[in-house]
């Protein structure tokens, strides 16, 4: 009987000792991440807390290296802020939406959406919300999010450390790297010197998750008062098996009254290879392009 109330008393304190160097560590990263003053660890701070643009434009890498910030304030004299960020899809969107809500109204929002989405890929889905598992418990949409992945990953981010988790790097450049970049737009400089490629046939999956989300985007501006534009951004490749997806997307689009600009298989971008970095991303000139027919499109709802 002893030995057993031994081993219990062991293991709680184990427990204990864990739970506290758990807690102490997570409170060291919390104080390096929400004071990072560079990088990408900076730009979610300031979207999700500080951010008062009239524009925002959200969406992954496309939206980073696509919507030129100088450009849409100057073309549309009201002040916007680019929060794109690589590999981040519809979920993570959603969050930040929810968030910048929570603290005041953008006047339009600009979506820049993707095959994946809407269709079932690790890319894009609940992974990329490990960029933002510090807000867990400070925003009620993660929160959400990180419960209808079920109980394990619920119990995981009980952990702070577990938020903070592959972190370390990144912190660390927030912190040498003095990388700062125009409001949130990150251009690239280099050109494309290889021919149009076709994409290799894929029967995409419908992921109805990421559907819904799309929908609740939609919904949550339109209850806000804020006006939405989404956009599909061009590239150099031809997307024959995508089609039926970007066909299905429109629709839904339509059926909203959603503004849209469509431009993933435009010919006057696929007779320009030098205007882009590489077959998925436009250059800075051909972000330059891209967003003036952005302002056109954001221009007409604008007047509405």
């Amino acid at each position: 009987m002893s030995t057993t109330i031994n081993f219990i008393g062991k293991a709680l304190l184990i427990v204990t000792l864990l739970f506290a160097l758990d807690q102490g560590l997570s409170r060291v990263f919390q104080r390096y991440f929400f004071k990072a003053p560079y990088g990408d660890i900076r730009d979610i701070n300031y979207i999700m807390s500080e951010s008062n643009e009239k524009l925002i434009a959200m969406g992954s890498s496309k939206a980073r290296h696509h919507f030129v910030s100088s450009l849409l304030q100057d073309g549309l004299n009201i002040s916007a802020f680019n929060a794109g960020m690589d590999g981040k899809g519809i979920f993570y969107h959603y969050v930040l939406l929810t968030s910048i809500l929570e603290r005041y109204k953008p006047e339009i929002i600009i979506l820049d959406l993707s095959v994946k989405d809407l269709t079932a890929s690790t890319d894009f889905g609940f992974d990329a919300l490990n960029q933002i598992l510090p807000y867990y418990g400070k925003v009620h949409s993660l929160d959400t999010l990180i419960a209808i992945q079920g109980f394990s990953e619920v119990l995981k981010v009980q952990s702070g450390l577990f938020r903070y988790n592959s972190k370390l790097a990144q912190l660390i450049g927030s912190y040498t790297i003095p990388y700062k970049i125009e409001k949130g737009y990150n251009p690239l400089r280099g050109k494309w010197k290889g021919g149009l490629a076709e994409l290799e046939r894929t029967n995409y999956q419908h992921d109805s998750t990421k559907v819904t989300y799309i929908q609740k985007f939609i919904d949550l501006t339109r209850s806000r008062g804020v006006k939405l534009v989404v956009t599909i951004s061009p590239v150099f490749r031809m997307q024959t098996s995508e089609q039926d997806v970007y066909a299905e997307l429109t629709k839904m689009l339509e059926s909203n009254g959603i503004p849209h600009l469509v431009l993933n298989q435009s010919p006057e971008f696929l007779e320009h290879p030098e205007w882009f970095a590489d077959p998925a991303h436009l250059n800075d000139t051909g972000a330059r392009v891209f967003t003036q027919k952005v302002i056109g499109l954001v221009n007409s709802v604008l007047r509405k």
